[in-house]
């Protein structure tokens, strides 16, 4: 099993919090509309910078913005950033169980097809596991 850490998790958050305001936002406006406290945020945003998932503005009124549009960041993307390159596993079959605060247990399976395969595939189970928890939703 592969743990995502915190920090990933929190990143994720930062992220869309960013996204969904679309305007440049300091570390302190960011830890104040996700509760995450403005020490980590700003670990987090330098992580970010430095992979061009966010680009830093400086000045009074400076901050942070999406470096890239937000439907082309992967959570592959966001993993790297933070965590590192993802973890290649040998053999016909991978098979790695991501443990998140946010989510849960996610496990992807799928051929030894590399780091972006896998990382879109990831992707991919996350947006079902989204589906299904919508209200309605029924398979």
């Amino acid at each position: 099993m592969f743990k995502v850490n915190k920090l990933t998790d929190y990143a994720t958050v930062v992220l869309i919090s960013i996204a969904r305001t679309q305007v440049v936002r300091s570390s302190q406006h960011i830890s104040e509309n996700t509760g995450i406290p403005v020490p980590t945020v700003a670990k987090i945003m330098k992580n970010l910078n430095k992979a061009g998932l966010v680009k830093s503005q400086r000045g009074a009124s400076g901050g942070y913005s999406l470096g890239r549009v937000s439907s082309e960041i992967t959570l592959a993307d966001v993993i790297r950033a933070i965590d590192g390159p993802l973890a290649g596993v040998s053999g016909p079959t991978n098979a790695v169980t991501y443990s998140t605060d946010l989510l849960g247990e996610v496990t992807l399976v799928g051929p030894g097809a590399g780091g972006r395969a896998t990382g879109f595939g990831l992707l991919s189970d996350l947006l079902d596991i989204h589906r299904f928890r919508q209200p309605g939703y029924f398979r």
